[in-house]
Parts: structure tokens; C-alpha cells; sequence
């Protein structure tokens, strides 16, 4: 990011969702937030806030949420590896597939 774009920015989107965090309570995540402002406080000049708008989602409401704005599955990249294809057996794939299902995108 050239100087100018890095001056202009006030929030970084985190994609933390609710399957991910379904063992740290409220209060926790909002410490997690705290401190990785306070953080960001160290390498920026302005006061850079974390925004994660899936935080409370599960995948599925959120695959759901994408579809309806038009995404498309062939542009999404569920996989922890960087292979030409998604590889369908990590734990994001496999969630990823099961978010599908529940969808109604697969069977």
C-alpha cells in the first residue's frame, strides 16, 4: 500500500466467525479486539480500529449473506493450501462443504 492509501485507512476487516470462536465468551473477545488495536497503535500514526462484521455468523449465514449480494462459488477459496484446486479434506474445506449443504448449494 503506497503512503497516501495507508494514511487514509481507519478500520481493518478481520474474518473471524462464530464457528471459530465458539470457546471464547464475549468479554474475551472484545479483550482480542482491544489488544490488537492497541497493536496497531505500534506501526500506524492514526487510530486504526478492527471491524468484524461475521464475528456473531456461522458460515452458512454467511455463505447465505453472500450468495444474496451476488457472490459467486467459483470465486471463493475455502482451502488452507494453495493448490490449483480446493483440496477437500482441511478442516475449512470440510466446513466450507458443510455450509453448502446447509445452504441448499449442494446435496
Amino acid at each position: 500500500m503506497h503512503d497516501r492509501a495507508a494514511r487514509d485507512v481507519d478500520q481493518i476487516g478481520g474474518r473471524l466467525h462464530q464457528t471459530e470462536t465458539l470457546s471464547v465468551d464475549e468479554g474475551s473477545r472484545l479483550v482480542v479486539q482491544q489488544a490488537l488495536e492497541h497493536s496497531f497503535s505500534y506501526s500506524t500514526q492514526i487510530k486504526v480500529k478492527l471491524k468484524c462484521y461475521t464475528l456473531r455468523q456461522n458460515k452458512t449465514e454467511i455463505l447465505k449473506r453472500g450468495l444474496d449480494l451476488g457472490m459467486e462459488i467459483k470465486d471463493l477459496w475455502p482451502c488452507y493450501f494453495g493448490e490449483p484446486k480446493w483440496c477437500g479434506t482441511c478442516e475449512s474445506c470440510l466446513r466450507f462443504q458443510n455450509a453448502l449443504r446447509r445452504a441448499g448449494v449442494i446435496k
